[in-house]
């Protein structure tokens, strides 16, 4: 059992297309989950599944496209879900110092979400903006004996149909001292919606230390 209170946000923030709320009350959520692990040497996995009910569930409604968003206690949400993971690795302290090409690790999951409502709106900003499935993979390769590569890829479909596959990438020099990183993320340049109605940039780069 857990509770999830109104933000500053939900309660008193005004612009021209929001209006907060002070009169919300906080949610309620019970939460089951029935899942396995197994581990055998390098690879490692777990399949589980859950169920998640929210009462006095806060979410952003308005009665027409002309209104202002605002937060209201509107309705009870039920999400059942399965998720799936399998990974492997490379458990060798002296992978890196081999040299050459070498694979470093693998990992591949999947995550199925199943949401009902019982008092759906037309206009409504997060009640089902949610994945109904979500399939993620990553590689991670060594050359030399000092670089790492990373390569990441998501699929996602939301529950309106809406759906993308984002790649990124990233290259790590690791020293005694320090590891630099290089990112290149979303390197197809995909135009998606990441949460709410906020675009997610296109490709861009990112460089850390």
């Amino acid at each position: 059992m857990g509770n999830r209170y109104p933000t500053f946000t939900d309660l008193y923030y005004q612009d021209s297309a929001n209006q907060g709320n002070d009169q919300l009350q906080p949610e309620q959520a019970i939460f089951a989950e029935l899942g396995t692990k197994f581990s055998r040497h390098k690879v490692e996995g777990s399949a589980s599944v859950f169920r998640r009910t929210t009462w006095d569930f806060i979410d952003y409604t308005r009665p027409d496209a002309a209104s202002k968003w605002t937060p209201e206690n509107f309705q009870e949400v039920a999400a059942d879900g399965v998720d799936v993971r399998l990974s492997y690795r490379n458990l060798s302290e002296r992978a890196l110092e081999k040299g050459g090409v070498q694979w470093i690790a693998a990992r591949l999951g999947y995550t199925y979400l199943d949401i009902s409502l019982n008092n759906p709106q037309d206009f409504s900003k997060y009640a089902l903006n949610h994945y109904r499935h979500q399939l993620t993979g990553q590689v991670v390769i060594a050359t030399g004996q000092h670089i790492l590569h990373t390569l990441s890829a998501r699929y996602f479909e939301r529950f309106e149909g809406n759906s993308a596959s984002i790649f990124d990438y990233r290259m790590t020099y690791k020293t005694n001292a320090l590891d630099l990183t290089l990112d290149v993320l979303n390197i197809l340049d995909r135009q998606y919606v990441a949460s709410g109605f906020v675009p997610a940039p296109g490709r861009w780069f990112r460089l850390g230390v």
